[in-house]
């Protein structure tokens, strides 16, 4: 498996770092980079005529000192092939070039605390992320302390369901921790689903067949508080969300759940995107 982990060289970065070396221990065989974007104005230095190479140079050697005081607390990292690539670009862009040039099957991000509570209209990185790529997304709290997922939540609402690629990451996680799944599951009318809700139904049942799971069914109207309430009496380590891509303005809106869940829940988040084939 391999694991583009986007970094800043703060403190804030050893929760999703630790994260990618636990994964990594646990999956095995995995290839893990490290990438941390700058917003150095390097082009308003080049038109000015103004660029010396010595000045990247040196972000360079500044950006690997940084790295590697991080990463003495997280030994863990060296049971995996690593690399650190600090790349002169602003963060989502070099996620993106990252993106072409590495393959990653999985995206780990970090949370800050700061975010913690505030709503944002115009985005950060982690919605602009989820907005972008297609691979499967692991959001990670700063304030993360465990780690190892044993009870993951699978949030679901009876829409379509594709066993593509980003559900094959989901499986290899499932397999590699060995969480037991609690599908939370939303619609209008239980006792008559549709032809597509049933179809859908299968195709789920057969993606966790050979993972411990239970269902609890909830109106979908009342789907996003049942969800707090539910990580709040259930001793939950995970947050699983399919992901379909919407509309600008539903977006910008904020009707899209996966990007409530980004902004609002504090527990480690995996977001699977359906629209990927």
């Amino acid at each position: 498996m391999k694991i583009l982990v986007p970094i800043d060289l703060n403190e804030a970065a050893k929760p999703s770092l630790k994260t990618a070396a636990l994964i990594g221990k646990k999956v095995g065989n995995c290839q893990i980079m490290i990438l941390h974007g700058t917003n150095a104005p390097f082009p308003m230095m080049d038109v000015a005529n103004t660029f010396d190479r010595s000045i990247i140079d040196e972000y360079l050697a500044e950006a690997k000192k940084k790295y590697d005081n991080i990463i003495k607390d997280i030994p863990e990292l060296n049971e995996s092939e690593i690399e650190f690539n600090p790349d002169l670009a602003f963060a989502l862009e070099a996620i993106l070039d990252n993106i072409k040039s590495f393959h990653p099957d999985l995206i780990i991000l970090g949370n800050p605390e700061k975010y913690k509570n505030k709503k944002p209209i115009l985005g950060n990185t982690i919605t602009d992320v989820l907005h972008t790529v297609t691979q499967p997304l692991l959001i990670i709290p700063e304030e993360q302390e465990n780690f190892d997922f044993r009870e993951a939540v699978f949030s679901y609402d009876f829409k379509q369901v594709k066993d593509n690629q980003n559900m094959q990451v989901f499986n290899s996680l499932s397999m590699a921790f060995g969480f037991r799944i609690h599908v939370l599951y939303a619609g209008e009318d239980l006792e008559h689903p549709s032809e597509k809700e049933i179809e859908a139904g299968l195709i789920l049942e057969n993606i966790l067949k050979d993972a411990p799971h239970v269902y609890r069914f909830v109106p979908s109207a009342k789907f996003t508080p049942a969800l707090e309430e539910y990580l709040e009496e259930n001793e939950i380590d995970l947050v699983v969300n399919l992901h379909r891509e919407k509309g600008f303005w539903q977006n910008l809106l904020g009707k899209s759940k996966s990007h409530y869940l980004a902004t609002h829940i504090r527990k480690p988040l995996l977001i699977l995107n359906q629209d990927k084939d």
